[in-house]
């Protein structure tokens, strides 16, 4: 079987919903949905629906056998630094895929280009890819209301 090179790239994404011990965010340029424990949010506790995240994440590869993987270094590490972690096809259509981790409540939402594979894809499918911890890019509470206190004193 030919193997793909899946690297980790730093993405941008919005935080848009948090509830309980889960956080959702939105990838820049619509390209896909994670849902994510809140234990990988490194930094402050505070967060807030539409701040702005980083964090490093890569295409999707089918694989045979499932690796050994362990997500436990993204709970212990405070860096975002990019792991590979395995999964399975959850649900997948003409535009889209669904894919869970097992060991954790990750579940992660992304167009169908991102997956490389040389099978049909099918439910179940055993897949891998890297991801990080996400970080906060710019407190963007504070940055609007010093926007809005230096406009409120502009002569």
């Amino acid at each position: 079987m030919f193997e793909y090179m899946i690297s980790p790239v730093l993405m941008e994404g919005t935080l848009k919903e948090i509830v309980g011990d889960s956080m959702k965010i939105h990838l820049r340029g619509r390209l896909g949905v994670l849902t994510l424990p809140r234990y990988f949010f490194k930094g402050q506790s505070d967060l807030v629906v539409g701040d702005k995240v980083k964090f490093y994440f890569s295409y999707i590869q089918v694989v045979e056998k499932e690796g050994d993987y362990d997500i436990n270094s993204l709970k212990i590490y405070d860096e975002v630094y990019p792991c590979l972690v395995g999964g399975k096809i959850s649900m997948y259509n003409d535009t889209a895929v669904e894919v869970k981790v097992l060991e954790d409540s990750i579940t992660i939402f992304v167009p169908r280009r991102w997956v490389f594979t040389q099978k049909d894809l099918n439910d179940g499918l055993s897949v891998e890819f890297y991801i990080s911890a996400v970080e906060l890019i710019a407190d963007n509470r504070r940055n609007n209301n010093e926007i809005n206190n230096s406009r409120r004193y502009a002569v």
